[in-house]
């Protein structure tokens, strides 16, 4: 094992310690967002299904891959139209959201109520997620 993947496995192992399900701080031009391992990966999830499925607003989505290109350690949503401009990046190994741009807000006001409430409605098999 490298070094990259086992400082990504304690990175890990640390969200699953967290007390708090979600804690927000604002940043210095964003929003930063800390979440325990199991929430975080609900929310990975239904962030990647809730951008995949905007056509009418211009979404780009890019993944990002460690330096031995095995592990994807960010994922990268960028909205912007003529009214917002925000970009989302949710750090894989450290179960952590940071929301940049301008329109900061609207991901908090808009996006994130849907997004919450996918997790709500997740399933895993018949079974509610908690």
């Amino acid at each position: 094992m490298g070094d990259n993947q086992r400082r990504a496995l304690i990175n890990k192992l640390e969200a699953t310690k967290r007390e708090a399900h979600l804690e927000f701080k604002t940043t210095g031009g964003g929003l930063a967002i800390n979440v325990d391992a199991a929430t975080f990966e609900l929310i990975r999830q239904a962030t990647a299904i809730y951008y995949s499925e905007m056509t009418e607003e211009n979404i780009s989505i890019q993944e990002e891959k460690d330096k031995s290109n095995n592990i994807i350690v960010q994922h990268s949503y960028k909205y912007s139209n003529n009214d917002y401009c925000y970009t989302v990046n949710s750090y894989n190994t450290k179960s952590k959201i940071l929301v940049n741009g301008k329109d900061k807000n609207r991901f908090v006001d808009v996006d994130f109520i849907e997004i919450r409430q996918m997790t709500h409605n997740a399933k895993c098999g018949n079974s509610k997620v908690n």
